[in-house]
Parts: structure tokens; C-alpha cells; sequence
């Protein structure tokens, strides 16, 4: 466990040196002073406005960081950074999941960065604070950066980066997109792939609108659907890199 910890800890200075999370606070203050410059544009709701640009830069912006350094975590053009982690006397899976354990503090600073950052400018726009059930789009989105990075992870297992970019980059909009296509009743193949998509890889769950009667059990199906994703990319992507040749 002390050497699953510093590998943790390596792959999350990695990040931390590439300024994964200075981007995240430039972004997330970019993003409020365009909704500032919006706002003054329009003569709709405010702070409906402030909250759909909080929406679109937590799903895009945060995804794709997911996408970029899920995918770097395992890119098979770093071999020396394969040699040096797999020097210690640790297995392959081990090793992947430390990395992504990496990641996902990462992910969580950035959340955390996110909220602070969102919290203080509604203050300095004279707008109240969010209500709780307002805050939980920051956990929802949380849970598809997890499990976008988790499949970016498993994709960079057994793929070059630029090919598991487009293979993550494919899966994510896929999940945005086919849940809100209409199921056609003449294609059975068609009706039945969209009804699977529907079950099992709908990002759109993640994508709700301030809702006061969220009910707990909703929220903790939502994050058991999350956990239980990640967890079988994880499973997939140690699987198939504990067996691959570096």
C-alpha cells in the first residue's frame, strides 16, 4: 500500500506540473466573465444564464481534461515512463490504478476549484449563493469526468494517444447524444442499440437541471451508476495492460 501511495502521489505531481489545475481556475474565471459579458447582452433570466455557461464549462471544458490526461496517463509512446514506474516491485494493474488514482485527486481539485470559483463570483455579481440543490451539479459532473478518465484510461491501455483521444473523445459525445434520440419503431437493430445505450451509457444523468426534489435514493443510484462504470473500465483496462507488451 506505502508504494500504491507514492506512485498515487507521483502521478499526481506529474499533473501537477503540466498546471492541469492553474488551467482549470483560468478556464473557470473565463468562463464567468463571459457569462458577465452575456448577462449584459440579454434581457433574460441572469441567473439562468450564469448557471446553463456553469453547465457547459463543467460538461466540455472538464471532460476534456478527462479525455487529455486520461489518455496521457498511459500513452503508449512513454516508455520510459512505463520503465520507470514499473521499476518498483509492484504489479501492472497496481500501477494503472495508482495513476488513476493520480487523476482522479486531480479531477477532485479541479471540482473543488470550480466551486470556490463559481460560489465567489455569483457573490461579486450581487447574485445570492447556490442553494444546495444547486451545488449538485458540481458531484453529477464530477461523476462523468470520472468516468470519461476511466475510459480514457482504458482505451490508452491497448492504444496509441491519438487513437484513444478519438476512441474517448467518440464515447463521450455518443453518451451526450444517443439518449436524446428518438427510438424509430420500423429498425429493430436501431431501436434496440439506442434502448441499450439508454440503460447503459447515458451521460446524460450527469446533465440535470436544478432539481429541489432530488430525492437521496436518486442521487445514490446516480452515483452507484458512476462508480459501477468506473469500475469496469478500470477492471477492463488492467486486464488487458497486465497482459500487453510494453
Amino acid at each position: 500500500m506505502p508504494r500504491f501511495v507514492v506512485l498515487s502521489q507521483q502521478a499526481f505531481l506529474i499533473l501537477w506540473r503540466e498546471h492541469i489545475l492553474l488551467a482549470g481556475l483560468i478556464l473557470s474565471i473565463s468562463m464567468t466573465l463571459i457569462a458577465h459579458v452575456i448577462d449584459s447582452w440579454t434581457l433574460h433570466d441572469s441567473y439562468k444564464i450564469l448557471y446553463d455557461t456553469l453547465a457547459f464549462s463543467l460538461n466540455f471544458f472538464g471532460n476534456m481534461m478527462a479525455i487529455f490526461w486520461g489518455t496521457s496517463c498511459l500513452g503508449i509512446e512513454q516508455k520510459s515512463h512505463y520503465t520507470l514506474g514499473l521499476s518498483y516491485p509492484v504489479s501492472r494493474s497496481q500501477w494503472l490504478l495508482s495513476q488513476y488514482t493520480g487523476l482522479f485527486f486531480a479531477l477532485f481539485g479541479l471540482l473543488v476549484i470550480n466551486t470556490l470559483v463559481w460560489q465567489l463570483s455569483m457573490y461579486l455579481l450581487s447574485y445570492p449563493f447556490m442553494s444546495i440543490d444547486q451545488l449538485m451539479i458540481f458531484p453529477l459532473h464530477f461523476f462523468s469526468w470520472l468516468i470519461i478518465s476511466a475510459a480514457s484510461v482504458f482505451f490508452a491501455s491497448f492504444c496509441s494517444r491519438s487513437a484513444s483521444l478519438f476512441c474517448a473523445f467518440s464515447l463521450w459525445v455518443l453518451g451526450l447524444t444517443a439518449p436524446l434520440l428518438p427510438i424509430p419503431k420500423n429498425d429493430y437493430f436501431a431501436e434496440l442499440a439506442l434502448k441499450f445505450l439508454r440503460a447503459f451509457w447515458n451521460l446524460q444523468y450527469f446533465n440535470a437541471e436544478p432539481n429541489p426534489d432530488l430525492s437521496t435514493s436518486s442521487f445514490l443510484l446516480t452515483t452507484s451508476y458512476a462508480i459501477s462504470l468506473v469500475a469496469c473500465f478500470l477492471f477492463a483496462a488492467c486486464q488487458i495492460f497486465s497482459r500487453k507488451d510494453l
